[in-house]
Formats: C-alpha cells, structure tokens, sequence
C-alpha cells in the first residue's frame, strides 16, 4: 500500500518545484503557508518578504506574511502590515480580524474590540474571531457583552472549552448560581477546565465548602502558576480556615501577578488586619489608595487601621471619604461602628453595624469572604494575566 507523503515530503517536492521555476510566484507563496503550517515561521516569512519585495502591489503575500508576524508573536509588525493593506482599500474581514488580533496581543483591548466587531459585522463568521471578541470585551469591563459574545461563539462552534469561559462570564456578572450550574455541565465532560474550576470554586467559598473549593483552585494554579484568580482562591480558603498567615502569603502572590490590583490590595489589607498585623495593614490599604484614589474600600480600610491605633481625627477624615464614594461599604460601616463604640456610643454603633451586614451580606454567606468576592469581581476580573495564563489567547 501506498503512504500517503509526509508535510516534510511535501515541502521537499515544492522547493524541487520552485528551483526549477523560481519566478513563480504561486508556487512560492504556496511553499511559505506549508512552512508556517509547519511551524518554520523564518522561511515562511523569507517567502512572503521575497514575494512582496518582487511585487509590493501582492496583497495576498502582504496578507500572508502578516499571518506568519502573528504567529512570531512579532505583533506591532503585523499590525502595520494589516494597516497597509486595509489602507490601500482592502476591507477583506479577514484582514480586519487580523488587526484586530495584532492588537488584542499588544493588550489594546478597545481597539481590538472593535477590530474584531468590525471584522464580526462585515461577514466574517468564525470560533477564533468570536472568540478573542469575547476576550478583548471582558478585558474592556464590558462583561455582558463578552457574554453574549460567548454565547454567539458557543452556538457557532459549541465545546468544553467556550461553556467553561461562559461560566467564568456568569460568575463576573454576579450571576454566582448559574455560573455554578455551568461549570458543573463543563466540568463533567472536562474535569480539567481551568474557567470551569474557578467559577465553582467561588460558589463553593461562598457555601463555605473549602475543601472543595481548595482541591479546584490548587488544581488550576498547579496547572498554570501564573493565574491570579486560583491564587485569589486560595487566599479565600486559607481565610475561611482561619489560616491568616497562609491567605496573606497567597494574596501576596496574587499581587505578583497583578501588582497593581486595587481590589486584592484590599483584600490582603483585610488578611493582614484579621492576623492584628495593623501597622502592615496600614501600608497596603494606603498602597491601594495610591493605585485607585476613588476606591472606596481602600480608604475604609485605612479608616479602620487608624481607629484600632487610635488615632481618630485622621480616621474620620478617612470615614467621611470612604462614606462619599461607598456610602453602603463595608469597611466604612465597620470603621464608623468601631469609631463611635470607643466614643461611647455603644447602641448606635450596634445598630449601624447590625444595618450593614444586613445590606452587605448574601444569605448564608460570612461578611469578609462575600466582600471580598465582590472586589474580585469586579476589581480582578479582567486583568489581562488571569485570562493569558489560561492559554486561551496566544495561538
């Protein structure tokens, strides 16, 4: 029986080819895609450049050595590249989809959203284009239109991998339940799916299930180091177990990840503050004010260090901050409370306190882990790494 030739086989044919004819033009451009099929992104490159150089009206060898700059990860390049041929004219929606993930790689996200919108709109019906949409939408904040996206990808090319992100979307929603409800479908047809973890790992913090939730979080940070929520998880688990040392240390490692979080700043000032560390907890929550002035959590947080040391004035100047941009926040209510309890006002500080965990907690759930949930949602959750380091950008 006959084999069937290899891609290497198939290269050597094409180069016997062109050195008999080194003109043609077809057959060179050609033996570059079989090159980068084959991941020999150079030479693909050097065939496209030479076509282009004997022809710089080429679009097509323009186009395809856009494709090759992509995959060398070479993004500004082909970002140019994709300029000059759409600017010549061109509104191929490929072309534009391509622009549109040369930009989404230089982390541009608005101007990738609307590349790839564009390129969406204009005809283009492909998994990739919807599915880096739905990514440069989340990263924009815009999380219910990454969310129908999701689902226009979902219909188009349905797979374990698209539903998990689906319930990653839910979960940053607020949607916890039906983020949890996915996330189980997912994770019965793929019981690796990072999205999927993490998203049942948060309802199982909330349910104070954290065994569970510990076995899904570690599951994805072993797998990929790199991913700000599983550590973000982690740190919650070590809190409900009461493990303060251990939960600063993980929100210390979030911080690697995301140095400029204002929400897991906070979160590991409420760690630090918890293991009686008020002089540290200090530091970080001034740390989150520097990085987001008119969060008001960070200025509550500060608050709430300054009455513990006693000193007042500067706590209330804090209070009335934090009051102004959060007049329904935790921190704020609980430093109020404190403030007026060592005034001597027991009773209305009682009473606040007692309307504030009324307004801030979710039944069943503990005030502190649902706070917190709260700034991860919508402090981290598009912070770029914690979508890269799942792989589901750089192809």
């Amino acid at each position: 029986m006959t084999q069937r030739p290899t891609p290497a086989d198939t290269i050597a044919r094409y180069e016997r080819f062109l050195a008999a004819d080194p003109e043609n033009a077809l057959l060179r451009k050609a033996l570059g895609d079989l090159y980068h099929q084959g991941g020999e992104l150079e030479r693909a490159r050097d065939a496209f450049e030479h076509c282009v150089a004997r022809d710089p009206s080429d679009a097509a060898a323009r186009g395809r050595l856009a494709g090759v700059l992509l995959s060398m990860h070479r993004f500004d390049e082909a970002e140019r590249t994709y300029r000059g041929l759409l600017g010549a004219g061109g509104q191929d929606p490929a072309l534009v989809h391509g622009l549109g993930l040369a930009l989404y790689h230089q982390q541009r996200w608005a101007e990738a959203a609307d590349a790839l919108g564009r390129a969406r709109d204009a005809g283009l019906a492909a998994p990739d284009n919807l599915r880096h949409l739905a990514y440069a939408l989340h990263h924009c904040g815009d999380t219910a239109a990454a969310l129908r996206t999701c689902d226009a990808w979902l219909a188009l090319a349905p797979s374990a991998a698209a539903a998990g992100y689906r319930a990653l979307l839910q979960l940053d929603t607020g949607d916890v339940d039906a983020a949890a409800r996915t996330a189980r479908e997912v994770l019965a047809q793929a019981p690796d799916d990072a999205n999927a973890n993490l998203a049942l790992g948060w309802w199982e913090v909330e349910a104070q299930h954290a065994d569970d939730a510990a076995a899904r979080f570690e599951r994805v940070a072993r797998d990929a180091p790199g991913d700000a929520r599983a550590w973000f998880g982690i740190a919650l688990v070590r809190l409900l177990r009461e493990d303060r040392a251990g939960a600063i240390a993980a929100f210390r490692r979030v911080l690697e990840i995301t140095p400029d979080n204002a929400g897991a700043i906070v979160a590991m000032g409420w760690a630090q503050f918890l293991n009686e560390e008020i002089y540290e907890a200090e530091r970080t929550f001034r740390r989150a004010v520097k990085v987001e002035r008119n969060f008001g959590e960070a200025h509550a947080g500060v608050a709430v260090t300054l009455v513990w040391q006693n000193r007042r004035d500067e706590a209330r100047r804090e209070i009335a901050i934090a009051r102004r941009l959060d007049p329904q926040g935790f921190g704020m209510i609980y430093a109020r409370s404190v403030l007026l309890g060592l005034e001597g006002k027991r009773e209305m500080a009682e009473r606040l306190m007692t309307q504030g965990m009324e307004r801030a907690v979710r039944a069943g759930g503990p005030a502190l882990i649902d706070s917190v949930r709260v700034f991860l949602r919508k402090r981290v959750a598009s912070a770029p790494d914690t979508i890269e380091n799942r792989g589901v950008t750089r192809d």
